[in-house]
């Protein structure tokens, strides 16, 4: 397995751990199948590789400022990153270690998310930018 593969692993371990250390909207869980929540935490998923990532990270979290902060992670990003704001139902204010960015895309990636279009008619658009306080007035095109 090429390092770099170890190291994902383990990078997502101990974010999984800092999600898992933050307190649940659900009451007496440990860790949360809700990927609002936890990233899709999937127990049949589980593999030696990750058992071992988990295992050589075990008691490891990040920090910023003392605080544990969220590390959002994902597999395939269309070549471009996100808020949580915007990609998530992350409800909290967007941390400002946190960037959008252009990135290349994965040569593993499914062709189906390597890069993606959303289309939108005027109306749609207009309603989108009202439900988030913004009043555009009337749209003539969009370029």
């Amino acid at each position: 397995m090429p390092q770099i593969r170890v190291y994902n692993v383990k990078t997502e371990s101990v974010d999984e751990m800092n999600i898992a250390t933050k307190d649940s909207k659900y009451e007496g869980a440990d860790i949360s199948t809700d990927v609002a929540e936890a990233q899709a935490y999937d127990a049949d998923a589980i593999n030696n590789r990750i058992r071992t990532a988990v295992e050589q990270t075990r008691g490891l979290v990040m920090s910023d400022d003392g605080e544990l902060p969220y590390a959002w992670f994902h597999a395939h990003s269309g070549g471009m990153t996100e808020l949580p704001s915007a990609a998530l139902e992350y409800e909290g204010k967007d941390p400002d270690y946190l960037e959008v960015e252009k990135v290349k895309e994965s040569d593993r990636a499914p062709e189906d998310v390597k890069q993606w279009t959303a289309q939108f008619t005027k109306a749609q658009l207009q309603q989108a930018c009202a439900d988030v306080g913004v009043n555009v007035g009337s749209i003539s095109s969009v370029e």
